[in-house]
């Protein structure tokens, strides 16, 4: 695509304009391009907010599913199901066992794994916990669309100090990174939901400090969504992300690469000709933008690549690195997934059933601390002070984060050696993300610009430099260049 830069006309209060969101995995933020001047909506005192959302309604807990006559038919009908494919497996294996009873075959008898079988008991039990996760997912689906909940939702940074005083409501933080999954439909309702008041907040707050009705936007997306479905998760995340617009009262929405966007801000402000490599660095995904910009030719993007890493790996790397260790990672026989679980504090699958788990074997300290960690919003503030050290590195040599909330005294350090290694794994996609770039048939940049969040970080620059030396690096408005590109766009 070609862009050419002019404004639409200046448009009356009365006339609804359309304006450039970036609903980002961290932070989220919103502009508008008002009588031909670019104009940031301000969220609280700051031009962004982090893309969290608080419900204060105290959903309801496992303890409260009762089973009814019509549950109860749901169960034996699971418990049907479970019973004959149980029976196929077995006759299956009985079919592979007179196969493999032929001479010369008894390697192959061997080899063949005995089916697992379950009493009814064992079948019924796991039919009723599928019906009890299945009812809570529509209970809280139901709380948190109700009319109360909604308008007393509270988003960014004090959407996390309200769940921390208020355990008792629910989380959603980074919802983006949750929407190219496979997700139960009750599970979909429930972010969908969580989707539509985020996006109702932004139109809301940009139609007050606009003062213009708001009713369409251009959306950032990432090149690649994370995802566990390949391209079908990219479309399925578009998807709820339009729906989840239209929710929220815009009429039409477009979605623009994110590393796109950030080029043609780029572009409109650069004063020579050249081919500009954009490296944005988000809180969930890696995006590159090779693009001809600058000049008074039009700006002509030339290709996006993405990975679906990004500071928040980091997060979570140094999380599972520098804190779980004194919960007892890596330590005697405690399997490592729960640590996983506890450190991932946007998926709300995954802290559910971390704090289902039972401790009470465990040897002290551990058990004392691992329940400790599992009370309240103790697994949001362990992930807050990983994210806040993690900064702290980026300009430190050394840091500390206290955990007196799990125990007293106890608290976490971390060097920039520890730092390294948290953000080993998210650096070894980007170095292969930016050869694909130098491999690809186009002009190599002459700069490379690096904005998003997680662009400030030393090890970022370094990765860059490592692939392209002696090619200048321009540092962009690391929060607000995406949301700069999209509201020109949504102009044009």
């Amino acid at each position: 695509m070609i862009w050419g830069w002019g404004t639409r006309p200046a448009t009356a209060a009365t006339v609804p304009m359309r304006i450039g969101i970036d609903f980002g995995t961290s932070y989220s933020a919103a502009a508008g391009v008002v009588d031909g001047t670019l104009v940031h909506v301000p969220f609280g005192d700051q031009s962004q907010f982090r893309t969290a959302a608080y419900f204060p309604r105290e959903l309801p807990e496992g303890d409260d599913f009762e089973l009814t006559p019509a549950l109860e038919d749901e169960v034996l009908a699971l418990v049907r199901t479970s019973k004959r494919d149980q029976d196929r497996a077995l006759r299956d294996h009985r079919q592979r066992l007179a196969q493999a009873a032929r001479p010369n075959n008894q390697a192959d008898r061997l080899a063949i794994p005995e089916p697992v079988v379950q009493s009814d008991d064992a079948l019924t039990q796991q039919a009723v916990n599928t019906i009890r996760r299945r009812w809570l997912q529509e209970q809280h689906a139901r709380e948190i669309t109700a009319r109360d909940s909604l308008s007393s939702a509270q988003f960014g940074e004090g959407a996390i100090d309200a769940y921390i005083d208020d355990p008792r409501g629910r989380l959603f933080q980074s919802p983006k990174s949750m929407i190219g999954f496979k997700l139960l439909p009750g599970v979909q309702e429930v972010v969908q939901t969580v989707l539509t008041s985020i996006l109702s907040h932004i139109r809301i707050t940009a139609q007050r400090h606009l003062g213009q009705d708001v009713d369409s936007a251009v959306v950032g997306r990432p090149v690649h969504f994370k995802s566990s479905m390949g391209a079908a998760g990219d479309e399925q995340a578009l998807s709820i992300l339009r729906d989840a617009a239209t929710a929220a009262g815009f009429d039409h929405i477009d979605f623009l690469y994110e590393p796109e966007a950030a080029a043609l801000d780029y572009h409109l402000r650069a004063a020579d000709r050249h081919v500009v490599l954009v490296v944005d660095i988000g809180g969930g995904t890696c995006d590159l933008c090779l693009a001809q910009a600058g000049g008074a030719q039009d700006f002509v993007p030339l290709q996006s690549w993405g990975d679906a890493t990004g500071g928040g790996d980091v997060d979570y790397w140094l999380n599972l690195l520098r804190f779980m260790g004194h919960f007892g990672r890596n330590i005697g026989t405690s399997p490592n997934h729960i640590y996983s679980e506890a450190a991932m504090v946007s998926d709300v699958v995954r802290q559910t059933t971390f704090k289902g788990y039972d401790f009470s074997d465990y040897a002290p300290p551990y058990r004392e601390r691992l329940l400790a960690l599992q009370a309240e919003a103790n697994t949001v503030r362990v992930a807050r002070a990983a994210e806040q050290l993690k900064i702290h590195l980026s300009t430190q040599a050394e840091g500390a984060a206290s955990m007196d909330y799990i125990e007293p005294g106890l608290g976490a350090t971390a060097q920039q050696p520890d730092l390294a290694a948290a953000a080993s794994f998210f650096i070894a996609r980007l170095d292969r993300l930016l050869e694909t770039v130098q491999s690809a048939p186009f002009p190599q940049p002459s700069r490379i610009l690096l904005t998003g969040g997680g662009s400030s970080a030393p090890y970022v620059a370094q990765a860059v430099q490592a692939r392209y030396p002696g090619v200048a690096l321009v540092r962009g408005e690391p929060s607000l260049a995406i949301v700069s590109g999209l509201a020109k766009a949504a102009a044009m």
